[in-house]
């Protein structure tokens, strides 16, 4: 049957099936590559808290090692959560590998009244936290890019209370990242 010859395109069987990136405009993928390549999708096993407006990690929250001379694409949701007197919000940010640069934006609930959308410029916390309100939960959506130096390197997510030593900013399980090489 010369259908699918006729129409430009080979058609798709074993021989040209692909699961590694290819340049090769015959061969078709068994997962969704357009443009970039999901490198690693993290998530967290459980609540995490701080008191603290000093950056910690959150823990599990760690990239493999990322390549040198490369950018990627990072977009997910940090889930937040705040005690009943924790009114002072949390902030996020990363840290990166040596040279690398980047700029992530975190999209989400401000106060009870505002929404909140500000960027995290080279790994650096927010300087407004976000989920300023007492026992209240939100998601921040996470988007953006990291671009690599000549040095590889994991990229390690952060978190602080918005006040020092206010009650606990959590976390929550539900956080997950997910970075996506761009070609």
């Amino acid at each position: 049957d010369g259908k699918q010859n006729a129409l430009g395109f080979t058609p798709e069987d074993v021989a040209n099936k692909q699961s590694a990136v290819s340049t090769n405009a015959n061969h078709y993928y068994n997962a969704p590559y357009i443009n970039s390549v999901l490198v690693a999708r993290i998530f967290i096993a459980s609540d995490q808290t701080t008191t603290s407006n000093a950056a910690a990690n959150i823990t599990g929250l760690v990239t493999a090692t990322l390549a040198a001379n490369k950018t990627y694409i990072v977009r997910g949701v940090i889930a937040v959560t705040s005690s009943a007197t924790a009114a002072g919000g949390v902030r996020i940010g990363a840290t990166l590998p040596t040279g690398a640069t980047s700029i992530i934006f975190l999209s989400g609930r401000g106060s009870a009244t505002t929404m909140t959308q500000e960027a995290s410029v080279d790994g650096a916390l927010q300087t407004t936290a976000s989920n300023r309100i007492a026992a209240s939960a939100s998601d921040l959506i996470v988007s953006g890019n990291i671009t690599t130096s000549s040095t590889a390197g994991t990229v390690q997510f952060r978190f602080a209370s918005g006040t020092n030593l206010q009650s606990n900013s959590v976390i929550a399980a539900r956080t997950y990242i997910e970075i996506f090489e761009k070609l």
